[in-house]
């Protein structure tokens, strides 16, 4: 049994200040509508891109393909590098940006998905719940040499990985959350 918060006036007929909230039911679509409508317009809360340069790469255009993944007018943030030796004694160049605000890191998300092809983007669609942790953490890979060049895309291997921790209301999926946000998107596009 619920009890008021007040001391007032037992909650029922006498009570001005009462009202009644209808359920949302079991529905979950219902649910998550409801959940989403309510949902800021911002549901990733930071993002972390990390990148490996090898021995045959050029730093500075692994850096730039990193780079390219940021809206136009973003403010990419400082680009951590870190020094590695790799299995066979090769140098390898580690960089990491971490995009701290929701609105930024919103928008990167955003112009990543936008640039993506057709098939990408269902792809990705389809196969969110598989890229979604526990701890309601999206990862993506992203093609490098094809972000170098000014495109985004899709990748399995030698890739640009995106984590990009989701802002979802309490007691939404994700997956669903996130999958609202970018056919939206995607139809706001068309």
């Amino acid at each position: 049994m619920l009890y008021p918060l007040s001391y007032g006036r037992p909650e029922g007929k006498g009570n001005p200040r009462h009202k009644s909230i209808a359920p949302l039911g079991n529905d979950k679509a219902l649910t998550t509508t409801y959940m989403l409508s309510n949902m800021s317009e911002r549901p990733v809360s930071t993002v972390e891109l990390s990148v490996f340069a090898h021995a045959t790469e050029d730093p500075a255009k692994v850096r730039q393909a990193a780079l390219n993944l940021f809206p136009a007018d973003a403010e990419p943030p400082p680009i951590e590098v870190e020094e590695l030796t790799g299995y066979f004694g090769d140098p390898i160049t580690a960089l990491k940006l971490v995009v701290k605000h929701r609105k930024p890191a919103t928008d990167l998300v955003a112009n990543v998905f936008r640039g993506l092809s057709s098939l990408d983007r269902a792809a990705l669609l389809d196969g969110l719940p598989g890229r979604i942790d526990e701890n309601k953490n999206l990862y993506l890979r992203l093609d490098k040499q094809k972000a170098y060049q000014g495109r985004m895309a899709l990748s399995s291997q030698d890739a640009i990985r995106l984590k990009a921790k989701l802002h979802v209301p309490h007691g939404a999926d994700p997956a669903e959350a996130l999958r609202a946000y970018l056919e939206e998107l995607q139809e706001g596009a068309a």
